[in-house]
C-alpha cells in the first residue's frame, strides 16, 4: 500500500461520531424528573403485570431500542422486574426497560434505515410496500430498491431511550455467515486502514483478500465490511494517484469509477484502489501473502496521525453495524 504523506493542502477532519447520528432531526422530551420516572416505570410494571392495557410475556415480538435514539425488531426471551431480555433478530441481545417497548408497527411512507442484502451497514431509505413482515424500501441514494425483513431496519426513535444493556453482541454474524469467495470488500490492511479487495478464499475465520492495488493478505472476517459505494459517503482518496489522501464525500457512482468531492473543493473520479476509510480498534493487521506497493508500512503515520476517527461509512446516518 502507499505510505501517504502530509497534505500539502488544508483540511478539516471529520470528528462527528455517524453512528449516533440520526438520519433526519428527532425531536426529543426533556429529561423526566425522578418523580415522572418512577411514574412512567409503574405504568410499565402495571402493563406488564396485566393491570393497564396487554401484558408483555415472553415470546411477544417488540420493537426496542440498542442505541437511545433507534429502535429493532426482537423478541422477548425474559422477563425480570421492571425490565425484558430481548433477543433482536439480527443476533445481538439485551436488556431493556419495559416501558421503552414498543408493538412492532411499520408503515408506507416511513423513512428508516435499513441494512442492503442484511449487511452490517444501514442506509437511509423509504418504505413503499409491506408484505407480512417484509417491506420494499427504496434507498435515498437512488440505488435501488430491495424487498427486505423488518428485522433488517433501524427505525428512528420518536424520544431518546436508556439504551440495551447488552449481553450478546452478534449483529454482524449474518453478514459473515453469507460470505462468499469473489465478494467485494473493504479489507484492513493495517493500523486501522482499510482497502478495497476482493475475497480469494475463506478457511477457518480468515479472509484471503487480493486488494486492488495488487496486494495480498489474510484478514480476519470480522475486519471485513461489503464494498457497496453510496452517495453520501465519506471516504479518504489519494489525489491524482500522487500517493497522498485527502478527505471527501463520494456524490456519485457509474460503474467502477466513484465520483469524490474533496474537503477543499477540488473533485475528480477514481477508481476503489484510490480509496480507504479508517476505522477505530480495528484488531490485528492483516498477514501479507504478497506485497507490490511499497510495504505499506507507513500505515502507522496515516496523516491522521494518531487521531482515529470515525470516519467511515457516513452516508449522512449510515452506520456501521452496532
Amino acid at each position: 500500500m502507499d505510505d501517504p504523506k502530509e497534505p500539502k493542502r488544508p483540511f478539516i477532519l471529520d470528528m462527528s461520531i455517524p453512528d449516533r447520528e440520526p438520519a433526519s432531526p428527532v425531536p426529543t422530551t426533556p429529561p423526566d424528573s425522578a418523580d415522572q420516572a418512577a411514574v412512567r416505570r409503574k405504568l410499565a410494571w402495571d402493563q406488564a403485570a396485566g393491570k393497564n392495557g396487554p401484558a408483555w410475556k415472553v415470546g411477544d415480538r417488540v420493537l426496542a431500542p440498542w442505541e437511545p435514539m433507534f429502535l429493532y425488531v426482537g423478541t422477548i426471551q425474559e422477563l425480570q422486574g421492571f425490565r425484558a431480555l430481548i433477543q433482536f433478530d439480527d443476533g445481538d441481545a439485551g436488556w431493556v426497560a419495559l416501558d421503552d417497548l414498543q408493538a412492532v408497527s411499520v408503515k408506507v411512507g416511513q423513512q428508516v434505515l435499513s441494512r442492503r442484502k442484511m449487511g452490517p451497514l444501514f442506509y437511509p431509505a423509504t418504505i413503499t410496500k409491506i408484505a407480512d413482515d417484509e417491506v420494499l424500501v427504496e434507498f435515498e441514494d437512488g440505488a435501488r430498491t430491495e424487498w427486505t425483513k423488518i428485522a433488517s431496519l433501524r427505525i428512528i426513535a420518536d424520544r431518546e431511550y436508556d439504551g440495551a444493556e447488552p449481553t450478546t453482541v452478534a449483529s454482524n454474524k449474518a453478514y459473515i455467515e453469507q460470505l462468499r469467495n469473489g465478494d467485494r470488500v473493504w479489507a484492513h490492511w493495517m493500523n486501522g486502514a482499510m482497502f478495497v479487495g476482493r475475497i480469494r478464499e475463506l478457511n477457518r475465520g480468515r479472509a484471503l483478500v487480493l486488494f486492488d492495488d495488487g496486494d495480498e493478505g489474510w484478514v480476519l472476517v470480522e475486519q471485513l465490511l461489503p464494498y457497496d459505494p453510496a452517495s453520501g459517503m465519506r471516504v479518504l482518496a489519494n489525489h491524482k494517484k500522487a500517493g497522498t489522501y485527502y478527505p471527501g464525500v463520494i456524490t456519485q457512482v457509474s460503474g467502477e469509477r466513484v465520483h469524490i468531492n474533496y474537503d477543499d473543493g477540488d473533485h475528480e473520479w477514481v477508481m476503489p484502489n484510490a480509496l480507504v476509510i479508517t476505522f477505530e480498534n480495528p484488531g490485528p493487521n492483516a498477514t501479507p501473502t504478497k506485497v507490490v506497493t511499497g510495504g505499506g508500512g507507513g500505515w502507522g503515520y496515516l496523516w491522521i496521525a494518531g487521531l482515529v476517527v470515525f470516519f467511515a461509512f457516513k452516508v449522512f446516518a449510515m452506520s456501521s453495524c452496532r
